[in-house]
């Protein structure tokens, strides 16, 4: 069957107009030339005059594609409302109203049903829709749970995300899942009027809003989203990092169909096709809004629908369709498109990926990884520095005395395995031997030179000197390597105009970092900034300013570089990592709060929910951060455990699957300590 919206394809007119064809040669144009006159060549003249006088008169564009019925899945469906095709051909169709996601072959045979049974805690409750990975994981919007469900191709749960509230990584009726070809995890979070995006591992990166309840979302392969928003009657095609690109309307017959759409998805040209109810029908548009393809009508028959809802395109150009109410899914092929496939992006994004939890203590302060040696951890409520290994290692105890701490909060590890330790309650520094012994200790309470009032962060650039933030002082001051006083830069902040803070001045300095070109990073907490030194105190740029966007921080509590000089700052009111490259550039961000705000207490207290498990890239209190070899190291105040992460750019796959939420649970002690002694030999 052939769709028009206008009398004839071009490919047609210009077979009729072009070489003088054999008598015999039918013309092929959408209306039957064939019938109506004896050839084409009787009409060539007129044709191409009125084609010349309608294209100059209106402007506009005709494209027109083929499309032939090829079969449909029906017989044990209640009410289907999408689909997803595997990269093995098998037919993934959520029933809703059975509550189950129902698995075809590529034969239309029943294979097997999943999300019936209580792998979840409980069954799938008004699931709505379904994508799936590169890798063959099936992603389900499990709607009614609020949550996501992360199935293998046979239906064993792998993990599961999300629960109700309004936080980040937290959903109010998420109706729409979509999933890239780096299996990036995106969720149109409905009652929240937001889109959110997740790792394959189901951590959090970041959000979109939306003015108003988004319906349907896909995703195409430069990674741009399709946002469905029939109230506005738009679809909005945005960046992955949120950047509007383009308003699509949908105008045919003087009636913008948008407003009536049901369900959505993008092939891999970039063209849309929207479902809609009033008529229907389904329509093929082009990212310019230009109508490529419109069939469909009521009723029961092929190509006739009843409140036709979600659908996917499949490479071969294969389009499915959930046709809800008639209890099936309807295949067509459509062929006649002349665009080329769109391309993946130039480079790889970057990806974190869940490594690992690391049994530690509560009320850290400071990490750092030393390669080659480990994991020391500084613990400031027993006043000791924790070496992860075989066995663990334990250094210093409370008291005044020389070993002694009192609430230390900065630590860094040189390369022969001596540590330097900012012992803030007792206003000092001490380094201590590789093996715990004290080397030496400098500095006293004061306000001079070479004096600290709660020195917090420590540290060693190149050529052994070091650097100590005095944060009462609001400065940072440096020392040799026999710890002796060499100078001293900055001093408290005062707003300019505009309520910027001046550069090169501190609102309690903290955390302090080197990168490989002896540059001194200051966590100028106060002023909820970065600024950037040279070894020698002067000031060269800043980083961050107060806010909740990227690259803004509310309440930064660490920092870290990572051997390429890349910028890690741990945001403890955000419940975030930010990533930036080593020109300041953001990378990209994530995490999300372990529990909910008060109103989200208020509302699990009130539904009954069970408090949730501190899952992977949740974080409650986080205080402090370190990065080398590719991995990452967050510490949240509020657990004993560090939570390991993995950053590397992506690849066309999906991470290895996680652990169900229920089973994160820290380990019995014996268990935790084998895994850390395996993971600090890795």
């Amino acid at each position: 069957m052939i769709q028009r919206s206008g009398w004839f394809t071009i490919s047609s007119f210009f077979r009729c107009i072009g070489p003088p064809p054999r008598l015999d040669t039918p013309c092929r144009s959408e209306v039957d030339f064939q019938q109506a006159v004896p050839a084409c060549r009787t009409f060539k003249f007129v044709l191409l005059v009125l084609s010349w006088l309608f294209f100059s008169l209106t402007g506009a564009a005709f494209a027109f594609e083929d499309i032939k019925f090829v079969r449909e899945f029906t017989g044990i469906l209640e009410r289907p409302v999408d689909v997803a095709v595997s990269p093995t051909g098998d037919l993934y169709v959520v029933d809703q109203a059975a509550r189950k996601v129902q698995v075809f072959d590529s034969d239309g045979k029943p294979k097997f049903d999943f999300g019936r049974e209580a792998s979840m805690g409980t069954s799938l409750d008004a699931p709505n829709s379904i994508a799936i990975s590169s890798a063959g994981h099936i992603v389900v919007a499990d709607t009614g749970n609020d949550r996501i469900g992360i199935f293998d191709g046979k239906g064993a749960l792998l993990s599961h995300f999300g629960s109700s509230g309004l936080e980040p990584g937290r959903f109010n009726s998420p109706v729409a899942v979509a999933v890239d070809q780096f299996g990036f995890i995106y969720v149109a979070d409905k009652k929240n009027r937001r889109v959110q995006s997740f790792t394959p591992d189901g951590i959090f990166l970041s959000a979109i809003s939306l003015p108003v309840e988004p319906i349907d979302l896909a995703v195409d392969p430069e990674r741009s989203l399709y946002i469905l928003m029939p109230s506005v009657k738009q679809i909005w095609k945005v960046s992955p990092d949120g950047r509007p690109l383009k308003e699509i309307q949908g105008i045919l017959d003087g009636r913008n169909f948008i407003s009536d759409a049901t369900g959505m998805t993008v092939d891999v040209r970039g063209d849309i096709y929207v479902s809609e109810d009033s008529h229907d029908s389904i329509k093929k548009v082009a990212p310019d809004g230009a109508i490529l393809l419109s069939f469909g009508a009521h009723g029961e028959g092929r190509g006739s629908f009843e409140r036709p809802l979600g659908m996917q395109v499949d490479n071969s150009g294969s389009l499915y369709v959930a046709d809800s109410k008639n209890k099936r899914v309807q295949v067509f092929q459509i062929s006649g498109a002349q665009k080329a496939s769109l391309q993946g992006p130039a480079a790889p994004p970057y990806m974190i990926e869940f490594h690992s939890f690391v049994q530690a203590e509560r009320s850290i302060s400071d990490l750092y990884f030393r390669p080659g040696r480990g994991l020391y951890v500084l613990v400031r409520e027993k006043n000791h520095v924790l070496r992860i290994g075989l066995p663990n290692r334990v250094f210093g105890q409370g008291g005044t005395g020389s070993g002694q701490f009192d609430a230390p909060t900065g630590l860094v590890v040189m390369g022969d395995g001596r540590m330097l330790v900012a012992d803030t309650g007792n206003d000092r520094v001490q380094v201590l031997k590789e093996d715990g012994s004290v080397e030496q200790q400098f500095g006293k309470s004061g306000t001079k030179t070479g004096q600290f009032g709660h020195p917090a962060g420590v540290a060693v650039n190149s050529r052994g000197v070091r650097y100590v933030s005095d944060v009462q002082n609001s400065r940072v001051q440096i020392f040799n390597g026999d710890g002796m006083f060499l100078s001293t830069f900055g001093s408290l902040s005062k707003s300019l105009p505009g309520n910027t803070p001046e550069h090169g001045k501190f609102q309690t300095p903290t955390a302090l970092a080197v990168d490989s070109k002896d540059r001194i990073y200051v966590l100028d907490s106060g002023n909820s900034r970065i600024q950037v030194f040279d070894q020698d105190g002067k000031f060269l740029k800043a980083i961050g300013r107060k806010g909740q966007e990227r690259g803004e921080f509310t309440d930064p509590a660490d920092l870290a570089i990572d051997e390429r000089d890349r910028l890690y700052v741990a945001d403890r009111a955000q419940h975030r990592i930010q990533i930036f490259d080593s020109d300041g550039t953001f990378m990209l961000s994530f995490g999300a709060p372990a529990r909910g705000g008060a109103l989200t207490s208020l509302v699990d207290k009130m539904m009954g929910n069970t408090p949730r498990e501190r899952g992977p890239g949740q974080f409650e209190g986080i205080s402090a951060i370190a990065a080398a070899e590719g991995k990452i190291y967050v510490a949240d105040s509020e657990t004993d455990q560090v939570q390991v992460f993995q950053f590397r750019q992506a690849s066309v796959s999906v991470p290895r699957p996680l652990p169900l939420e229920a089973e994160s649970k820290p380990a019995p002690a014996k268990e935790q300590q084998k895994k850390s002694d395996e993971f600090i030999l890795q």
